[in-house]
C-alpha cells in the first residue's frame, strides 16, 4: 500500500529590510496585514482541498473545529489560508470577549493574559502574542480534510 505524503505548509517571512525588526518564522495574527506583505511564496497553491476544517487549539483551553472554503475551486494559495486563519483567531478572541470580557494580565511569575472563563477558554496569550507557524493535515482525518495550527507565542 502507498504512504500518501500528509501536507504541511509554513508561513515563513523575509525581511522587510535590514534594519526593521521582522518575524521571519510566521506570521503575527494581530499584524497579519502588515507580515503578509513579506510572506514567502504567497501565490502558491498549497492545499489542493477547497473545504477544509482546522482546529484551533491554542492558546484555548477548550479547542473548536471552523471549516474553510477556498475563493477558488483549485484549493487554498497561502496568502488565501494566512488570511482567513487570522480573521477566525480575532473571532475567537472577539467570542470568547463578548461572553466574558478579557480577563486582564496575571500579576506573577510573568505577564501574561489571565485566563477566561468563556466558551474557548483563552489562557496565556493575548491576540496580539500569538505567531501562526504552520498548518499540518491531521494523520486520522478521514477524507484528508482536518488540519491542525501550529502557533507560538
Amino acid at each position: 500500500m502507498k504512504k500518501t505524503k500528509r501536507i504541511c505548509v509554513d508561513f515563513d517571512c523575509v525581511p522587510y529590510n535590514a534594519t526593521e525588526e521582522y518575524n521571519k518564522d510566521g506570521i503575527r495574527v494581530a499584524h497579519v496585514n502588515r507580515d503578509i506583505e513579506t510572506l514567502c511564496n504567497p501565490k502558491d497553491l498549497v492545499i489542493p482541498l477547497n473545504r477544509i476544517r482546522v482546529i484551533y487549539d491554542y492558546p484555548l483551553r477548550t479547542p473548536t473545529t471552523r471549516e474553510f472554503i477556498s475563493d477558488d475551486k483549485k484549493g487554498f494559495t497561502r496568502i488565501e489560508l494566512v488570511r482567513k486563519l487570522c480573521k477566525e483567531y480575532r473571532n475567537i478572541y472577539d467570542e470568547e470577549e463578548a461572553e466574558v470580557r478579557n480577563p486582564g494580565m496575571m500579576s506573577s511569575p510573568m505577564f501574561n493574559r489571565a485566563e477566561s472563563h468563556g466558551p474557548h477558554g483563552i489562557w496565556g496569550h493575548d491576540l496580539e502574542d500569538l505567531v501562526l507557524m504552520r498548518i499540518k493535515q491531521c494523520k486520522k482525518a478521514s477524507n484528508g480534510n482536518e488540519f491542525l495550527l501550529e502557533v507560538d507565542s
